[in-house]
């Protein structure tokens, strides 16, 4: 696959953008300014969601990079599911009118799910909550929701960065 690219101009409009949709909530906003920094991975994870198609978020918690993914292309179908009722309820506090269309987030263990089938499945900042059987399950799961020419990426957080791993448990717990 082809990177295209999108240049640190792009990523800090889609922030701003980003940042109205959670105005309210000053830690989120604290979260995201956090994670737009400049070289984090965000881009260059998008750059590899296929422009137009179904794509799954597997812990799609405030659904900061669903809202990130639709920002940068509208001809994207989302579904974003956590087991976190907080998280859902505030990911679906960010939809916008025109968003509502492209983006759903449910409340939903990813074991629960029914089996459809997805051109890109994403599963960001999830790995580290799991012990070796959930994750067995989860990918046992998720092999069956992807299309066969699909899409799988996976990313966390690194495990020896201790400020990573206490922001996260952080923010996941508070």
């Amino acid at each position: 696959m082809q990177k295209i690219g999108i240049s640190s101009m792009t990523v800090n409009l889609k922030y701003s953008e980003l940042v109205k949709l959670y105005s309210s909530n000053f830690l989120t906003n604290i979260y995201l300014k956090i994670k737009f920094r400049p070289g984090n991975l965000i881009s260059e994870v998008e750059e590899y969601v296929p422009e137009k198609g179904m794509i799954l978020d597997v812990g799609c918690g405030i659904g900061y990079f669903d809202n990130y993914l639709f920002l940068t292309s509208n001809e994207r179908k989302i579904y974003g599911i956590d087991y976190d009722e907080k998280r859902i309820n505030l990911a679906k506090k960010s939809l916008t009118e025109q968003s509502e269309k492209n983006i759903k987030f449910e409340l939903k263990n990813v074991l629960d799910f029914k089996e459809e089938k997805f051109d890109c499945i994403i599963i960001y900042d999830v790995i580290h909550h799991l012990n070796f059987m959930q994750l067995s399950s989860l990918i046992k799961k998720i092999s069956n929701c992807l299309k066969n020419e699909g899409i799988l990426l996976i990313k966390d957080i690194e495990p020896d960065n201790k400020f990573k791993i206490i922001f996260s448990y952080f923010i996941d717990y508070t």
